[in-house]
């Protein structure tokens, strides 16, 4: 049973429970009193007819009981509830008490959504504002990723699309939107270096426009005509490469950073690695031995 049947499973006891003036435990328990017997079986008949709750669910929401009794309950309801005028609007009320309370709670809950979006959008929008080089997020660029990014910003800059970009490098235009944006973050912290408080998100829409004006003069309003070529994207070899980045192979599996398995062992990137290793197992043999 999903988060919302299972409250309006609580509503449902509760209101019938304070029309009869019964208490929510008695009902829940194996009392077979008269009253709490018939306002067992109007919960039942209630959340069946009106909710479409299983009968082993009904059961075992009142006090863990068979499957059997909730069917039996909802059939003794429906038998009477047309001969009994009495019980038809005690029922009929019950029901219009459920009605109310269920807007009036769902009114609750959006009103409390609403308050905890605008609550968490203006936190957020306050997050944005960087005042110091700890603000920012810390990432460490390898000197191949940084001076890869330096290019790739550069020609950004110029006016090249995303996917001109990404066919050089071979790499997709989600890459390389991600690549410029680290890189203007880069060059805010060198603002912020000088003393000043910058809204990061606005400084990035004003560097999209910025490339977007330089597109438009380099290639023209034509480009922004609205008219799409659907081309049939080829199946990547990697996730952000189409082929090996030093042998240009597609049939030998991807290693890391767009080197294949043969071709990573070679890299700089794998000896650093390899001799950082190197280094922490002399260090901790040392201590060991000491």
């Amino acid at each position: 049973m999903n988060q919302a049947k299972k409250m309006k499973f609580k509503w449902i006891v509760s209101i019938v429970c304070n029309f009869y003036n019964i208490k929510e435990k008695d009902v829940l328990s194996p009392k077979r009193n008269k009253d709490i017997v018939k306002a067992r079986q109007i919960i039942s008949y209630i959340v069946r007819e009106k909710f479409g709750i299983s009968y082993p669910v009904i059961g075992r929401k009142l006090g863990g009981r068979n499957h059997a009794t909730a069917i039996h309950s909802c059939n003794k309801i429906r038998k009477i509830i047309n001969k009994d005028a009495i019980l038809k609007e005690e029922i009929e009320k019950i029901l219009n008490f459920i009605s109310s309370f269920n807007n009036q709670k769902k009114r609750e809950v959006l009103n409390k959504l609403n308050e905890d979006y605008f609550k968490n959008k203006k936190q957020k929008k306050d997050s944005l504002i960087v005042k110091s080089i700890k603000d920012f997020p810390t990432r460490n660029l390898s000197p191949e990723h940084f001076k890869r990014q330096y290019i790739i910003l550069e020609k950004y800059k110029k006016g090249l699309t995303l996917e001109e970009i990404g066919k050089e490098y071979s790499l997709t235009r989600e890459r390389i939107r991600q690549i410029t944006e680290e890189g203007f973050i880069n060059e805010a912290k060198n603002f912020v270096k000088k003393g000043m408080s910058l809204d990061l998100e606005e400084f990035l829409k004003k560097r999209r426009k910025e490339h977007i004006e330089v597109l438009m003069r380099r290639k023209g309003e034509a480009l922004y005509s609205g008219k799409k070529n659907q081309i049939k994207k080829e199946k990547r070899w990697s996730r952000f490469y189409n082929s090996c980045r030093r042998c240009d192979t597609i049939i030998i599996s991807h290693r890391s950073n767009g080197y294949c398995r043969k071709c990573y062992p070679k890299t700089e990137i794998s000896k650093e690695l390899q001799q950082a290793s190197r280094l922490r197992n002399i260090k901790k043999n040392k201590i060991n031995v000491t």
